[in-house]
């Protein structure tokens, strides 16, 4: 059970990480340990791309 533990102590520090870096905007960790994510509005090189379902 000690992995687990230390499992959910190593994501919630990379979730958020990605949160102080903008890749996210938000993360919540329900008690079944499912992770929900909001992407943040990060500008990248390639904003302009279009997706597969032919949005921006």
């Amino acid at each position: 059970m000690a992995e687990i533990k230390f499992f959910r102590r190593a994501i919630k520090a990379a979730l958020d990480r990605l949160t102080e870096v903008g890749f996210l905007s938000s993360w919540q960790l329900d008690e079944t340990d499912k992770v929900k994510v909001v992407r943040g509005q990060m500008l990248t090189a390639n904003a302009d791309r279009v997706s597969s379902d032919g949005t921006r």
